[in-house]
């Protein structure tokens, strides 16, 4: 697992953590490449987002890159999987492709979404990973 330049990843919650290795196992089963964060923390904007905790909170959203998956034909069959094993601690969207109209225009349009996967926790207890 790899975290892009410049990537913010102070003040992470650790269970997040937990969750981001797990899927980064599988992402390696699934395309014999690491996982690549692109997006921890990042500064309030006009939207609510878990990217961006009130100050003394922790960030509970990681963005993933998905182009390994996009080169294997993968992506919504993984993110698919991982709502299956993990969908009850564990919010995952297949970006642009699963937000709504109105949500892809709350973000700027088509053009503004690059194609990511989207995780955030659900829960506030610790994971039993398997």
């Amino acid at each position: 697992m790899r975290i892009k330049p410049g990537i913010i990843w102070k003040d992470t919650d650790p269970r997040l953590w937990l969750y981001l290795g797990a899927v980064a196992r599988i992402h390696r089963k699934w395309t014999g490449d690491g996982l690549v964060i692109t997006s921890l923390w990042r500064p309030p904007g006009p939207r609510t987002s878990r990217h961006s905790p009130p100050e003394g909170q922790l960030v509970t959203a990681a963005d993933v890159r998905r182009w390994a998956l996009d080169d294997h034909h993968k992506a919504a069959d993984f993110a698919r999987g991982l709502q299956q094993e993990y969908g009850a601690e564990l919010g995952v969207v297949l970006e642009p492709e699963w937000l709504t109209p109105e949500q892809i225009m709350e973000r700027g349009g088509v053009t503004m979404v690059a194609p990511h996967l989207h995780l955030e926790l659900k829960v506030d207890a610790f994971p039993v990973l398997l």
